[in-house]
C-alpha cells in the first residue's frame, strides 16, 4: 500500500481583480500561499510518501517570478517527492510556464524534490506507477486521458498501484469556471476526460484537478478541490479548502479522507428585504456566519425587496460597515427604497425649513408622476435617482435634528 497526498488548483498568483481594496486583495492572495504551508505540516503528520498536484499550480503562465520562487521554497519544505502536471491555467505547451528556462533552472536549484510530468509517459517509482495526463494547451478538444487506452500493461508490474493524474472535466460532469464578475465562462467543451475510453480495471486511482470543490466521481476517482477557496460556492454541497489523503493498493478500492487547509470563509446569503424584521434577520445571519471576525470573510449578498426611507438608511449603513469589516462584499440584485406617507409628510411639512419642504415636495411629485407612466416608457434610473435624493434628504434632516 502507498500513502500519498492529492491536491490541485492552487492557482497561485490569482489577481482577484474584483477586490478593490489593494491591501485586502493582497491578503487573499497571500492566504493561498499560507494554505500551501499548512500542507507541509500535514505531510509530516500523516507520513506521506509523495504528493500529486493535478494541474493549475499557478494561475497563469505570466505569474511573477518572485511568486514562483516563494512557491518553490514552500514546496521544498515538503520533505517528499512532488509530482506536478500542467493544467489549463499553467499549460505545458509552447510559451507555457513549465517550459521557461528560468523556471526549470529554479526548480532544479531550489526544489529538487519537484518533478514536472509534461509528457504522456508512464513514470514508475519505488511504490507506484504514475500515469500523467498533462495539458499542453489551455483548451484541447481531445480527452487528456485518451493516450492511456494504448498502454501495454503487460510491460509493467502488476504489484504497484497505478495512479492517473489528469486535469479537466469528466464527461457527464462538467466543471465550471467563472470570471471576476461571477459570470460563467463557457469552456466546458474542452479538456473532457472520457472514462469510456479507459479500461478502469487497470487503474487504481484517478487524481483529478479542475473542479475547485471536492468531488467523488466513482470509488476510485476524486477531485481534491482547491486548498484555499477562490470563489463563492454555487450551492451548499460544495466542499472547498482541503487536500485528500489517499491509501492505495493494487486492485483495491482506495481509502480517501480529506483534511481542511483553508482559513478564509466564503459565504452566500439570499434574502428579501421588506421590513425591520428582515433587516434584523440579515444582521443576525451575518453575525452568526462571520462570528465577528475581521478581514477573514467574503460575502456574496443577493438582495431584493423594498424598504422605506429609515429602513433603507439602516440597510445602507449596514452595507458600509460590512465593506469595512469583510475581506470582500459583493452585492447582487437591488433593494428599492420607497418612502412611506409619514416620512413624506415629515419632509414636506417643515415650516422652519422651507427649502427642504420645497425640494422634498418636488421630488415626491416627480416620483408620483413617474408611477403613472406606462411601463414601456419608464427610465428606471430616473426614478431610482429621485428616490435616492429623497432618501439622502431624509438622512440629512435626521442628522440635523439629533
Amino acid at each position: 500500500m502507498v500513502k500519498f497526498l492529492h491536491t490541485a488548483d492552487w492557482q497561485i498568483g490569482k489577481p482577484f481583480k474584483n477586490v478593490v481594496d489593494q491591501q485586502k486583495r493582497f491578503r487573499i492572495q497571500q492566504e493561498r500561499l499560507n494554505s500551501v504551508r499548512r500542507i507541509s505540516d500535514i505531510i509530516l503528520g500523516e507520513d506521506i510518501e509523495f504528493v500529486l498536484i493535478a494541474g493549475d499550480l499557478f494561475d497563469s503562465n505570466t505569474v511573477k517570478q518572485s511568486i514562483i520562487l516563494e512557491t518553490l521554497e514552500i514546496i521544498r519544505s515538503f520533505n517528499c517527492n512532488v509530482f506536478i502536471i500542467p493544467g489549463n491555467h499553467d499549460h505545458g505547451g509552447c510559451g507555457g510556464l513549465w517550459r521557461k528556462k528560468e523556471v526549470i533552472t529554479n526548480i532544479q536549484k531550489r526544489s529538487p524534490n519537484i518533478a514536472v510530468l509534461n509528457e504522456e509517459k508512464i513514470m514508475e517509482i519505488d511504490n507506484a506507477i504514475l500515469i500523467p495526463c498533462p495539458l499542453t494547451r489551455q483548451r484541447d478538444c481531445k480527452s487528456p486521458t485518451s493516450w492511456i487506452k494504448n498502454i501495454e500493461w503487460n510491460n509493467y508490474t502488476n504489484e504497484k498501484p497505478r495512479i492517473v493524474i489528469a486535469h479537466g472535466s469528466v464527461v457527464g460532469f462538467a466543471s465550471k469556471d467563472y470570471d471576476n464578475s461571477g459570470r460563467e465562462n463557457n469552456h466546458n467543451q474542452n479538456n473532457k476526460i472520457d472514462f469510456d475510453e479507459i479500461n478502469c480495471n487497470h487503474i487504481d486511482y484517478f487524481a483529478l484537478g479542475d473542479w475547485h470543490s471536492m468531488k467523488r466521481i466513482n470509488n476510485k476517482s476524486w477531485y481534491s478541490g482547491t486548498p484555499e477557496p477562490d470563489r463563492f460556492s454555487r450551492n451548499d454541497n460544495e466542499k472547498r479548502g482541503q487536500v485528500l489523503i489517499v491509501d492505495c493498493n493494487r486492485n483495491q478500492v482506495p481509502k480517501v479522507k480529506h483534511i481542511k487547509t483553508s482559513q478564509l470563509y466564503w459565504h452566500n446569503i439570499k434574502i428579501n428585504l421588506n421590513s425591520n424584521n428582515d433587516l434584523d434577520k440579515l444582521k443576525q445571519n451575518i453575525e452568526t456566519i462571520t462570528k465577528s471576525r475581521i478581514n477573514r470573510d467574503l460575502l456574496r449578498l443577493e438582495v431584493n425587496g423594498q424598504l422605506n426611507l429609515s429602513q433603507f438608511n439602516y440597510y445602507d449603513l449596514m452595507i458600509k460597515e460590512l465593506t469595512q469589516n469583510l475581506l470582500h462584499l459583493r452585492v447582487k440584485g437591488k433593494c428599492l427604497c420607497k418612502p412611506n406617507e409619514e416620512e413624506i409628510e415629515g419632509l414636506i411639512d417643515r415650516p422652519n425649513d422651507p427649502l427642504i419642504s420645497i425640494i422634498a415636495e418636488s421630488l415626491f411629485n416627480k416620483i408620483k408622476e413617474y408611477e403613472q407612466i406606462e411601463i414601456k416608457d419608464k427610465d428606471l434610473d430616473d426614478e431610482e435617482l429621485r428616490i435616492l435624493c429623497l432618501s439622502e434628504l431624509n438622512r440629512l434632516c435626521t442628522e440635523l435634528t439629533k
